[in-house]
């Protein structure tokens, strides 16, 4: 018992925070497990938010002016829109606004059903108005005047869903 104490006492001094715990669903729009990536905090970036929903990230990497930031655990990657240097600690705990998402863990689902895993059929009867290809459905879009953003996707290997991509519905 002292040695989960002391764990405990060590984690909050290095300036650990735990993450919040992860129901595994997308709500188109408002959050994806525990982070809600549409609720700008002016307390705190997009990217430190999602911190604190999912932990230490895994990995990151440059994709223009993105930062990709990735949770091996939760089955998730984020894209961080920021500046030149988008993957710079400071730069993104500042600055990390949420630019769209891909999550491929068995866990993940959303309100209408669909998950990883389930088949072309399955998805095209959740979703009949659904467009694509054997490899990329298009299951929800937003038109803003000349502009149409997708709102959902998935990613197709084998005739199962392996991902599901929310890109932002927003021009940076």
């Amino acid at each position: 018992m002292r040695t989960l104490a002391a764990l405990i006492l060590l984690a909050g001094a290095v300036g650990a925070t735990p993450p919040s715990p992860n129901d595994h669903l997308l709500v188109l729009g408002k959050r994806v497990g525990p982070f809600y990536y549409h609720s700008s905090h002016e307390s705190q970036s997009d990217y430190a938010a999602a911190r604190t929903a999912f932990g230490r990230p895994t990995s990151q990497r440059v994709d223009g002016n993105l930062c990709r930031v990735t949770w091996k655990a939760a089955g998730i990657t984020i894209g961080f829109a920021s500046d030149a240097r988008p993957c710079a600690p400071k730069t993104l705990a500042a600055h990390g606004l949420w630019y769209g998402m891909t999550l491929w863990a068995a866990t993940w689902h959303n309100t209408r059903g669909l998950r990883i895993g389930m088949s072309t059929a399955a998805v095209r009867h959740l979703y009949p108005g659904a467009s694509g290809n054997t490899h990329r459905l298009i299951l929800a879009t937003h038109r803003d005047q000349e502009l149409t953003f997708v709102l959902l996707a998935v990613t197709l290997a084998q005739g199962k869903v392996v991902a599901i991509d929310v890109p932002a519905d927003f021009v940076y």
